[in-house]
Formats: structure tokens, sequence, C-alpha cells
């Protein structure tokens, strides 16, 4: 027994126990650390993919693309990161099939949507924009041509020896349906094109129609 005491009080006196006490101070500082955090206010912004709205679909109002949640976790693990969730999806297919045509998702339905992405831990504080709300209106569609708007000149002892290809062809342009009527072909953006001594092809942007 005493030769047991006497290893206790060698131990005890030892390095080693000197190093295990700094380690089980400084995990402890470590975690209590970790659990202040998980009672701070924390913010993550969420991209917003939303689902069924299509092209023909115009918004009275620039609907958000972004979410910003402020929140606190209940997560005192000692490796804590941020939730890694960057998208949430609203589907808006009922919501475009109403007649008054309105889409209207409250503070309540945003708040499921973002809980249902996050871990059982977090507790939501504020969401940014807390609701949205716009009208719409669903406008007509027609496929039409696409004209090259310009002129292209070959180099000097050089001719064209085809014809100039648009790829596309055609588009298909959306706009209410009385103005979509009177649209017959897009231009292309005025373009001269000069010197050219060998095959080229280039991007161009399409003329801006208003309401088009």
């Amino acid at each position: 027994m005493a030769n047991l005491w006497t290893k206790i009080k060698t131990f005890a006196t030892s390095r080693d126990m000197l190093m295990f006490i700094v380690f089980v101070l400084f995990s402890t500082m470590l975690w209590f650390s970790r659990y202040r955090d998980g009672q701070r206010q924390h913010t993550i912004n969420l991209d917003i993919n939303y689902v069924g709205l299509t092209p023909e679909i115009r918004t009275t109002d620039s609907l958000p693309h972004t979410l910003k949640i402020t929140y606190t976790d209940e997560n005192h693990s000692l490796f804590y990161t941020k939730p890694d969730v960057k998208t949430i999806f609203v589907d808006l297919t009922q919501q475009l099939e109403n007649k008054s045509h309105t889409i209207n998702l409250t503070s309540g339905t945003i708040q499921k949507l973002v809980k249902d992405e996050l871990p059982p831990s977090v507790t939501i504080l504020r969401i940014e924009p807390s609701s949205i709300q716009t009208d719409f209106e669903i406008l007509c569609k027609k496929t039409v041509a696409v004209t090259f708007n310009g002129s292209v000149k070959p180099a000097t002892q050089y001719q064209l020896v085809d014809d100039i290809v648009l790829n596309p062809t055609h588009i298909t342009i959306y706009g209410e349906c009385n103005e979509i009527k009177r649209i017959k072909t897009v231009n292309t953006i005025s373009k001269e094109i000069g010197n050219v001594a060998e095959s080229y092809s280039e991007n161009i942007a399409l003329a801006p129609i208003d309401g088009i």
C-alpha cells in the first residue's frame, strides 16, 4: 500500500501529470469558447432557386435571389462549422396556377423552407426578406428568325466564298400578345466586320426590343 501511495505521489508531481492538467484546462477552455459561440448570432446567405418559373412568366417586381439568415446554433462541437447549405429551392408551381396571378410566400412558408434545410440545433432569429409578394403575367411566345444587321468585308485580294451563317437561325421571344404579333424577325446589334482574311466567327448580341 505504501508503495502504491509513493507511485501516486511521484506521478502527481511528475511532468506527465503537469502536461495532463494543462491538456484538461486547454480542452475545457476550448469547449467553453465553443459553447459561448453557440449562444452568439451567426449569419448565412442562401441562394434561391425558383422552381416552375418559366420565361413566359413576367413578375411585376423582381424576385429576390438570396435570403439572409440570422440564427444561433446549440451545436457545441469543438470543430463546429456553419451549416453546409448553399441553395434553397422554392417551388412556385401552385402559386403560378392561381387565377389572381399573384405570388405570395408568407413568412411562415419561408421559415419552414429554411428550417427544413438547416440542422435541428439551429434556432432562426431573422430571415431577410421575411416574405415575398409580387404580381405576375403570362406572356405570349413566338419563334422568329434572326437577321444579321451589318456587313463583312474581306481583306485586300480576298473574297467571301460562302454565305454568312447565323447560329441559332431562330429564337423564341416572349411578350404581350399584341406586341409580338408585329415582330417578324430579330436583328443583331449593328456590326461592321472588316479586313477578314480567314474563316471567322464572333458572338454578337441581339438588339433589344422594348417589352420583349
